[in-house]
């Protein structure tokens, strides 16, 4: 099920549907996750202008002069998948059939849990999750178990969101002045794992019978958790 809406100029869809990435939960899971487009991606069916909706994000498009900056929304299938997503939004928005604003949104995702619950909620599959709406997020994060999402934006922003969201840093130092912001990090990075921070659960140095899923999981769920840092080696 496909939820979608405008706002501030920028082209929000969340999904709901079962799990098909063992990284996010076990396959026929319900998990929800949320997307946001700019208008340029969604008439030209193309990531590359990507300035509205990823910021100073250092792995985006715009960020390396219009090509890759290696996010790993722009490999394998998960960027075919994105592409496949703006053809049927571009398809529905010229013909008229995404609503502007998101008043009655969350009633009708509500609706739906109720019929079909839904275990995860990842807040930000593609672009900055902070361009949802505060109260959105916090309403959508009380119908799942567990959620994740993560923010280049943590300096620009509400603090609030720091409840819902992890600080996206790439040094201790950005990590500590976060922190001071009330959030908590997760820092993809090599070397030792830093003082303060444990290494992620699902990591691609852990052995794949050992790993956790994130729905399983649930630390990088912001403040809302008292967990340390998470670390990620870099891969």
């Amino acid at each position: 099920m496909q939820f979608n809406f405008i706002l501030n100029d920028v082209v929000h869809s969340i999904d709901i549907k079962k799990s098909a990435t063992p990284k996010l939960a076990k396959q026929g899971v319900r998990i929800l996750q949320t997307y946001t487009f700019s208008m340029d991606q969604i008439l030209n069916k193309s990531l590359v202008n990507d300035k509205d909706v990823c910021f100073n994000c250092p792995f985006s498009y715009n960020q390396n002069n219009g090509k890759s900056g290696g996010c790993y929304t722009h490999k394998g299938l998960l960027s075919f998948g994105l592409k496949s997503k703006m053809n049927r939004l571009n398809k529905l928005l010229k013909a008229g059939k995404i609503q502007t604003g998101y008043f009655g949104i969350f009633d009708k995702i509500y609706k739906h849990s109720l019929r079909y619950p839904v275990t995860f909620a990842r807040f930000g599959t593609y672009g900055e999750p902070t361009l949802l709406p505060l109260e959105l997020i916090t309403g959508l994060s009380s119908l799942v178990k567990k959620y994740s999402g993560y923010t280049h934006q943590w300096d620009k922003v509400n603090k609030d969101y720091s409840k819902f969201l992890m600080s996206s840093v790439h040094n201790v130092f950005e990590a500590n002045i976060s922190k001071s912001l009330g959030y908590r990090s997760f820092l993809v990075g090599s070397g030792n794992i830093p003082n303060n921070f444990v290494l992620c659960p699902s990591s691609s140095t852990i052995a794949k019978e050992n790993k956790l899923s994130c729905a399983s999981c649930g630390l990088c769920s912001g403040s809302n958790s008292k967990a340390k840092n998470i670390f990620e080696f870099k891969h």
